[in-house]
């Protein structure tokens, strides 16, 4: 029933594409194509220039799992679907195991490992190729765990193998993902919760199993990532702390009450704007360690399952620094695991709450209604993550301040410029100084035939933002099309001034003093784009026109071959092998 409860909801998301950060991690990054590159995993960071300098994440047992499924399946998003399915399959079977462990029960373990396997909150770890992250750090935490707690209850507990399997499942842990770094912390809990008796050189070889594995992961992630949380730019400490609480009483809605699942969060202005609701949402965290230490003595299983929520959610709630907005739903994965055990706790005893049977249907009634309503938002949550543009389309949908310019550029992408132009300009207008919003909606608004709002749009960006090449180069192009040459010969000019490497710049310069007549001036422009790389046939093609108008008959037909040699079939390729005869080369030849 958990593997069925685990896997049902999640079919319909196998069918999905590469989404936003796989592209990046997987289908550009050769080094997560072969395990031959397993040595590079370990010696750069995660997410290795998609986030530019800044970047503070290392998880090589991800990239890893990425080589191993691109050598299985290659470039087959199926493969790599199917294998966080798989991960998320045997992450709810421990979650039996543990359940059992604390609750002693069969069908309060049950109930927990079910309502694990289908909240909503784990589609976007599950249910998003890049969400493995979460999902691997979880089950290599979650099996360190069962590893400690099955030593600790048997005769044979502080055996070297029982010390080094947990010492290895901490390291993949910490390989996963930052947020295992808790791990240390849930092992002292367990110990200190369930009165484990231990010696004291008991308690040194267990702290320096685990602690060998954390300095291993220390020096590793050292000498690849070079960002530290002092130099990290982020937001101020004390207005991190200030929405601590708040961050805590979105999580705990996401594990406790079902509901769709949202691509992006948006709390903490609240508590931004009202300074008492943030300082009084702080009663959460604070009571969840105070239920902790209050239940130890009364029920224990219920005294680890929120400590467990309460130390696996402190990483991820603003105090350290992130790269996007939180609370994020893929975070609640390893905490998800202490709700369960509650919620398999009190789905018992509401079976159990009466005697008689028409109660226990009733109550098997209540938890299977949950079970099944939950696993139907699962269903509904995956969708997000099938293809960029859905996601995009969910962005939209929330009409919120975070990842507008994305969703534009995707859309963008996929040719909805209509869609594209929206989301730019809510970016624009939430405060976004970033020169590549007015370009991307400028753009979409050419697509739409609205050359004239283009050229409003890159204006005002050149009188807040300054002067800049693309915008230059854009505005060059939207004159090109509106017809006035002489404006646009002026754009183009002063973009190869700004950068003279801008090859754009140099071919629409080309192409304008082409039209101009300004022959000489042409051929210029187009050797000097021809000296920056190569040219597609139809500046080349131009570049030949320039060159023979001018009367550089030799180079416009050392220009008409190549287009003809580039372009044998195409448009370019036959008008130059019209001009070659016209100049009477084919003749001779």
């Amino acid at each position: 029933m958990i593997t069925v409860a685990a896997i049902a909801p999640y079919l319909f998301s196998l069918r999905g594409d590469f989404a936003l950060d796989d592209v990046q991690l997987i289908v550009k990054d050769r080094y997560a194509h072969s395990l031959a590159y397993l040595p590079k995993a370990f010696t750069r960071d995660f997410l290795h220039g998609a986030l530019g300098p800044n970047v503070i994440y290392y998880r090589p047992l991800v990239t890893v799992s990425f080589q191993i499924n691109y050598m299985m399946v290659g470039p087959n998003p199926f493969g790599f679907r199917v294998t966080n399915l798989f991960l998320h399959v045997v992450t709810a079977l421990l979650v039996f195991v543990l359940a059992r462990r604390l609750l002693k029960s069969l069908s309060g373990a049950g109930i927990a490992a079910l309502t694990f396997a289908v909240l909503p909150a784990h589609a976007e770890a599950v249910g998003w190729i890049s969400g493995r992250t979460d999902v691997m750090s979880g089950l290599f935490t979650l099996a360190c765990v069962v590893v400690f707690a099955r030593a600790c209850e048997s005769n044979r507990r502080f055996s070297p193998v029982d010390i080094v399997v947990c010492s290895l499942l901490a390291l993949c842990a910490f390989f996963s993902k930052e947020n295992a770094l808790v791990l240390p912390s849930i092992m002292a809990a367990y110990v200190w919760i369930f009165k484990i008796p231990m010696t004291r050189h008991e308690k040194t070889l267990w702290a320096l199993a685990i602690l060998a594995s954390l300095a291993i992961f220390m020096v590793l992630r050292r000498s690849a990532v070079h960002v530290t949380l002092v130099n990290y730019p982020t937001l101020a400490l004390g207005r991190r702390l200030l929405g601590v609480g708040i961050a805590y009483v979105s999580y705990l809605r996401m594990l406790f009450v079902p509901q769709v699942g949202r691509v992006v969060y948006d709390v903490f202005p609240i508590g931004m704007k009202y300074p008492i609701i943030a300082l009084a949402a702080w009663c959460v965290p604070l009571g969840l360690i105070a239920a902790s230490i209050h239940l130890r003595k009364a029920a224990k299983p219920l005294s680890f399952a929120v400590f467990w929520i309460f130390v696996t959610l402190l990483p991820v709630v603003n105090i350290l620094p992130t790269t996007g907005p939180i609370p994020a739903e893929r975070f609640v994965y390893l905490p998800s695991v202490g709700s369960a055990i509650l919620l398999g706790w009190l789905g018992e005893r509401l079976v159990a709450w009466r005697a008689n049977r028409i109660w226990r249907l009733v109550g098997s009634a209540l938890v299977v209604w949950f079970v099944l309503y939950c696993a139907a938002l699962t269903v509904e949550s995956c969708q997000p993550y099938s293809s960029d543009v859905a996601w995009a389309r969910a962005i939209s949908a929330t009409n919120g301040r975070f990842f507008r310019s994305w969703a534009g550029y995707y859309f963008f992408k996929a040719g909805l410029y209509k869609e594209a132009a929206r989301e730019y300009k809510a970016a624009i207008e939430h405060g976004s100084r970033d020169v590549t919003d007015y370009l991307g909606l400028a753009n979409s608004l050419r697509g739409l035939g609205r050359h004239e709002e283009a050229k409003t749009i890159l204006l005002r960006a050149r009188q807040l933002l300054g002067t800049n090449a693309k915008i230059e180069l854009n505005l060059g192009s939207i004159y090109t099309q509106l017809g006035d040459l002489p404006a646009a010969r002026e754009a183009f000019e002063r973009a190869t001034k700004l950068n003279p490497k801008l090859q754009a710049a140099w071919i629409g310069l080309g192409h304008v003093n082409l039209r101009l007549g300004e022959f000489k001036k042409a051929t210029d422009a187009f050797a000097t784009a021809e000296g920056l790389g190569g040219l597609e046939p139809r500046s080349r093609f131009e570049y030949a026109i320039a060159c023979e108008a001018a009367g550089f008959v030799e180079k416009a037909r050392k220009q008409y071959e190549h287009v003809l040699r580039d372009d044998p079939e195409g448009e370019f390729g036959q008008q130059s092998a019209a001009r070659l005869k016209k100049l009477g080369v084919l003749g001779r030849r």
